[in-house]
């Protein structure tokens, strides 16, 4: 190969390489402008994917809080205020052993008035209860409910005064917990 052949090559060679380090450095540039735009349009769509992930998450949450309220209600609340309020105060006339409303001048009696029908015992129902105790929003009505049930109070003729408080605690706690849920349950669902 002649000298001047080899020169023409590597000055040729030089133009080449120069001119892909031109190009190579425009090229990082624009490279570098696509790359912080793409970034920015990356950062966008990530936080609508987390203010959409972050309300799904609250609504998932709030019903869940429905949920578990009116598993609450339904399934432990409602049936036991039933129950409680299938007692009636009663007096046995001890003449003619028949059930008389009771007056004022009587000694207070209970008397399970629920399954008349049946000769089930009151206390048949709350067996059903004793299993969804975990339901219980406070701990008192719990503490009341266990009480009432195991201390030996939830008879079909209640007549001791420690039964009476029981019972009374029992059903006023119960229908503050019935209140108290039924307005969180509307604050939910507005």
């Amino acid at each position: 190969m002649n000298l001047k052949r080899v020169v023409d090559l590597e000055n040729i060679l030089v133009v080449l390489i120069g001119i892909i380090i031109v190009l190579a450095m425009q090229y990082t540039e624009v490279l570098q402008s696509a790359n912080a735009v793409f970034a920015g349009i990356l950062a966008m769509i990530t936080v609508k994917y987390t203010e959409i992930t972050r309300k799904i998450l609250e609504d998932n949450t709030k019903s869940r809080k429905i949920s578990f309220i009116t598993k609450q209600l339904e399934e432990l609340y409602y049936p036991l205020l039933d129950f409680l309020k299938e007692y009636r105060e009663v007096l046995y006339a001890a003449k003619w052993g028949k059930v008389q409303e009771n007056s004022n001048n009587n000694p207070r009696k209970l008397q399970y008035l629920g399954d008349r029908d049946n000769s089930h015992d009151g206390c048949v129902i709350i067996t059903d209860l004793i299993r969804k105790k975990y339901l219980f929003k406070e701990k008192e009505t719990k503490v009341f409910f266990t009480i009432f049930v195991e201390g030996g109070h939830c008879t079909n003729h209640i007549s001791s005064d420690v039964s009476f408080r029981t019972y009374d605690e029992l059903k006023r706690l119960v229908e503050e917990d019935i209140h108290a849920l039924e307005v969180k349950l509307r604050a939910l669902t507005a």
